[in-house]
């Protein structure tokens, strides 16, 4: 089996995972090699990443309302690498989270499918986002992005919430309240990113 037949049988067990479908023990690998091996969702997802931080520069720059936008304003190169290093910290910052929360909660017996999980999920929550910012790149229109834009945002974080829920076994307030916090925290490092970006773009200039 190839690697990339593997991804792909693992980020449906993945998606069964985050909707409690039938069968996502069985189909989601939560082996130690397996374990081990959802870390390769990285070269699946960095991809998936790069065409975002390509394809938002060209709808930032094709809109000027964003003309003082760092998609708009910094060079590709710096936006590649730059949305890189900020979505890795975030991987590995909220999974380290998560796995800190599963110790906490007593929940150590399902960590095995909470990291496969997360991570395998990775790839498929930026592959959601990106038929949103390619509208918006085709169309120079923001609201024309919002149109799937709202939809995509919602099952991304649908997925986020089953992951959470099943991978840490807690009932649904808990579960939002845990996802509530991936997102503040995920904000966080991107507002950091972000000023990071503008720093090294003003000393370029």
């Amino acid at each position: 089996m190839t690697f990339l037949d593997n991804a792909a049988r693992q980020m449906a067990g993945a998606w069964a995972m985050a909707f409690n479908l039938d069968g996502w023990r069985d189909r989601l690998d939560r082996s130690v090699d397996g374990v081990l091996g959802s870390f390769g969702a990285f070269a699946v997802a960095a991809p998936l990443v790069a065409l975002y931080s390509v394809t938002a520069q060209r709808a930032a720059q094709r809109m000027p309302d964003y003309s003082e936008s760092l998609y708009s304003a910094a060079p590709l190169a710096l936006l590649l690498a730059g949305d890189l290093i900020v979505f890795a910290i975030d991987w590995a910052v909220n999974l380290a989270l998560l796995l800190a929360l599963s110790r906490t909660l007593g929940a150590g017996k399902e960590a095995a499918g909470l990291i496969a999980g997360f991570n395998w999920a990775q790839p498929i929550t930026v592959a959601i986002q990106l038929p949103a910012i390619a509208l918006v790149a085709a169309t120079a229109s923001g609201a024309a992005g919002g149109v799937i834009g709202l939809p995509a945002l919602a099952l991304a974080l649908a997925i986020s919430w089953g992951i959470v829920r099943r991978g840490l076994n807690i009932a649904i307030a808990p579960t939002t309240a845990v996802v509530a916090m991936v997102i503040v925290v995920g904000v966080t490092i991107r507002i950091f990113g972000d000023g990071a970006m503008r720093a090294l773009v003003a000393d370029q200039s």
